[in-house]
C-alpha cells in the first residue's frame, strides 16, 4: 500500500513510510547490501524531520513497525566488523535518532519506546560502537529522553541498569564519564540524575 500524504495525517504517513521505506529493506538477508543499508539510514533521516510525536502515539501498526526495527538492528549490530559493522553501527545510530526525538517530552511515547526494546538498541549501540562518538552520543541522549520526566520508565530501564547481568553496560558508562565529547558526558550526567532523583536506594 502506498503512503499518499494528502490522504493521510502526517503521523499515518510516518507510520506507512516507515514500513515501506524502512521495513521493506531492513531484514538479514538485505543487511549485506550496502546500498540498502543507506536507503534505511537515509529513511529514518527523513521522517526524523517529519515527527508529529504527539499524533503517533495512538498509532498502533507505528510501534509495531518500530519494534520491528529495534529488533532488527538490535540483531544485526554488533555481528559484522570492517566496513559492514560501520554501517550498521551507523543505521543503529540513525534509529536512536528517530527514537530519540519521538520519545523527547512525550511520556505515553516513552513508554511504548521502551516497549519496543529502545532502550535494549542503546545500551547495545553504547556497548558496542564505543569508538563511534556519533552514534554513542546519540544513545545516551535517547537514554536521557526516555527517562526524563517518567519515572515509570526510570523505574525500568534503572532496574535493568542495576541486574547482576549488567555489567557491561556499567563499564561502558563508566568510560563514557571519560569521554572527551562534552556533549556524551553532559547527556550521560543529566541520564544518571534523572535516574537516581528520588530515589534513595538507587543513589
Amino acid at each position: 500500500m502506498s503512503a499518499n500524504p494528502s490522504r493521510t495525517t502526517p503521523a499515518a504517513h510516518v507510520a506507512a513510510v516507515l514500513e515501506e521505506q524502512v521495513l521493506a529493506q531492513l531484514s538479514v538477508s538485505a543487511a549485506a547490501q550496502e546500498s540498502q543499508l543507506d536507503a534505511v539510514g537515509s529513511a529514518l533521516a527523513t521522517l526524523t524531520g517529519q515527527l508529529r510525536a504527539t499524533e503517533l502515539a495512538d498509532l498502533p501498526a507505528f510501534w509495531t513497525c518500530l519494534e520491528r526495527v529495534c529488533t532488527c538492528v538490535h540483531s544485526m549490530h554488533g555481528v559484522e566488523s570492517g566496513r559492514q559493522g560501520e554501517r550498521l553501527t551507523a543505521l543503529a545510530g540513525a534509529a536512536l535518532r528517530f527514537i530519540r526525538n519521538l520519545v523527547a517530552g512525550e511520556p505515553r511515547n516513552q513508554q511504548a519506546a521502551v516497549n519496543c526494546g529502545a532502550d535494549r538498541l542503546a545500551l547495545s549501540v553504547i556497548a558496542k560502537g564505543i569508538n563511534d562518538r556519533l552514534a554513542t552520543r546519540v544513545a545516551i541522549q535517547t537514554l536521557c529522553n526516555l527517562v526524563t520526566g517518567n519515572a515509570a520508565v526510570r523505574d525500568v530501564l534503572w532496574t535493568h541498569m542495576l541486574a547482576d547481568d549488567a555489567e557491561t553496560e556499567w563499564h561502558t558508562l563508566s568510560l563514557l564519564a571519560r569521554a572527551s565529547d562534552s556533549a556524551t558526558r553532559t547527556a550521560l550526567l543529566v541520564f544518571v540524575l534523572n535516574a537516581i532523583k528520588n530515589d534513595a536506594a538507587a543513589r
